[in-house]
């Protein structure tokens, strides 16, 4: 993802000042602050960074295979992600997958990933995890672990010639979080639009009815008519749209285009930035535009006025009542009866009408 994309900053200096320039310094500390510190929700932070890096590998080759994904069961404790992109050379692995910050897809729009902090999150889980790289016909394991001083190395453990298709597997022992994965899993993977190849079905299965719970899709949006606080979708990342910018109070999400919105060092909410805000302010009021039109495409498709009538009050009881008001959708109630008219009085559900 392109992140620096604003211009130099309007500063002049007027003398020749002596000037020192801000440092970070590598430091146990710090090392912990940006694996460890960094995510609230630390099992989903590690299923969507790791998953987010597989799905850019499979963008740069353009390879439309699924990702492998196996969640930790009673028998089969670990948690790993096998992307079949590009793999990664030794001095990839020691020069950009082992350093904070860099990454290989700042400059492009094409990318989720941007901040070079995704690939060391496994470290707010775990204290060592494995590598594994195959590429250009070599199989290469790397241990990725935390020192005595708590600060991250990685070492090669194997090298061997191998007929493997490239790509990067990461993984870890996690015992005793089985439900914890499944349960994050869903979070993460209902809003990737390609779900991956993933070893448990009921997590599948779970995936597919929240994906299929929307009644109003189109290509710049999936909406309920459930109550809830809409999302913004970057990247097959939803981030939460705070209440004050909410004007649907529904359940679902809005898509952005990569690079739209700012985003948190963590990827967990929004940077609520100038930018950022009005974006929201407009798409939002695009999405409610939207759904009316697409209200009235589903009452036009009920050919009895009864039935129509039915289905907007229906929609009128939910989250979207305050898309429905205007004068627009009169025509779909049904006729009242003259103050002379005979009337039929019912007792129904404990009440009479």
């Amino acid at each position: 993802m392109a992140i620096l994309t604003s211009d130099k900053r309007d500063v002049s200096v007027s003398n020749d000042f002596n000037t020192t320039g801000f440092k970070i310094q590598a430091s146990a500390k710090a090392f912990e602050i940006l694996s460890d510190k960094l995510y609230k929700h630390k099992v989903r932070a590690v299923i969507r960074e790791l998953s987010c890096n597989a799905y850019d590998s499979h963008v740069a080759t353009g390879t439309d295979r699924l990702f492998d994904v196996h969640l930790p069961t009673t028998f089969e404790s670990w948690f790993s992600v096998r992307d079949y992109g590009t793999g990664l050379s030794d001095d990839d692995v020691r020069e950009i997958f082992t350093t904070y910050f860099a990454s290989t897809k700042t400059g492009s729009n094409d990318f989720v990933g941007a901040l070079g902090l995704g690939s060391k999150s496994p470290f707010c889980l775990v204290d060592s995890f494995t590598v594994t790289s195959w590429f250009d016909g070599i199989q290469t394991v790397y241990s990725c672990y935390k020192d005595e001083y708590g600060e991250p190395q990685c070492a090669e453990l194997t090298r061997t010639a191998t007929d493997e298709p490239n790509g990067i597997e990461v993984k870890m022992t996690v015992d005793g979080r089985e439900q914890e994965f499944a349960d994050e899993a869903v979070k993460v993977f209902q809003y990737f639009d390609v779900v991956p190849n993933i070893n448990d079905r009921e997590v599948v299965d779970t995936i597919h009815e929240r994906k299929n719970q929307y009644e109003f899709v189109t290509d710049k949006m999936s909406l309920s008519s459930c109550y809830g606080t809409p999302k913004a979708l970057m990247g097959n990342v939803a981030y939460n749209i705070p209440d004050e910018l909410d004007t649907l109070n529904c359940n679902g999400f809005i898509r952005f285009e990569i690079g739209e919105l700012s985003f948190a060092a963590s990827r967990e909410e929004l940077s609520l930035d100038d930018t950022t805000r009005n974006i929201i302010k407009r798409r939002l009021e695009e999405a409610r535009e939207q759904v009316k039109d697409l209200v009235k495409e589903k009452l036009d498709s009920e050919t009895d006025r009864f039935a129509q009538a039915c289905l907007k009050q229906k929609i009128y009881n939910g989250a979207l009542k305050s898309l429905i008001r205007d004068d627009s959708f009169h025509a779909y109630d049904l006729d009242t009866l003259d103050e002379d008219a005979k009337r039929v009085v019912v007792y129904y559900s404990e009440r009479w009408y």
